[in-house]
């Protein structure tokens, strides 16, 4: 099982050696499946028919599974996949909320849900949508048992956001030091820096 975050081209000869090594050393039956969480329709090969060779695996693109096969789940680990799959006709806000909820829901304790919360963020800037996030998070922790943690949360975001843009227009140092002064990435000093360029 493999997650793929960009196409590879040559995924069918990557999976192919996967393959023989563990056919050698393990002489099982083998069932390779490549989990595609990138937007947009994947250009992957899945066939390798060449030499008189034939290979397979399995290509699964989560943007087509519907998101309520995740949101049904009780284990926070599975619905944060909800983020990454079709929404069908539901809006993003609402699919957004519904995720929100489920997740804390389905948290079992103040930092299980801090850390599953932090995961759904990273996993939402894959199809550009921690910013929807951001503003559902008002209307959601009406809703929330822990609603000061989750204001805690978003004003420690905000917080960061405003040092960073403070560094960024009042100081000469590299993206990279900005980081590591504010003890954020480097991803997150570059979005505030194109915001900054943005409002501009």
């Amino acid at each position: 099982l493999e997650f793929q975050v960009a196409d590879d081209l040559k995924m069918h000869y990557r999976m192919q050696e996967y393959y023989g090594m563990i056919k050698r050393k393990y002489e099982l039956p083998i069932k390779q499946v490549v989990v595609y969480i990138g937007a947009g329709q994947s250009k992957m090969p899945t066939v390798l028919d060449e030499d008189g060779n034939h290979f397979k695996y399995l290509l699964i693109e989560i943007h087509k599974v519907s998101y309520l096969k995740f949101l049904n789940s009780n284990r926070p680990e599975e619905i944060l996949f909800s983020i990454l799959s079709n929404f069908g006709e539901e809006t993003p806000e609402k699919a957004v909320f519904d995720i929100l909820s489920k997740v804390e829901e389905n948290s079992h304790s103040e930092n299980s849900f801090k850390r599953h919360f932090q995961q759904l963020r990273t996993l939402a800037r894959l199809r550009n949508l921690e910013p929807l996030i951001d503003k559902v998070m008002d209307s959601v922790a009406n809703y929330m048992k822990d609603e000061n943690d989750i204001l805690y949360i978003v004003g420690k975001k905000q917080g960061e956001s405003k040092f960073v843009s403070y560094l960024l227009r009042e100081t000469k140092y590299s993206l990279d030091q900005i980081a590591d002064i504010a003890g954020v990435s480097v991803d997150f000093v570059k979005n505030v820096n194109k915001k900054i360029s943005i409002d501009k």
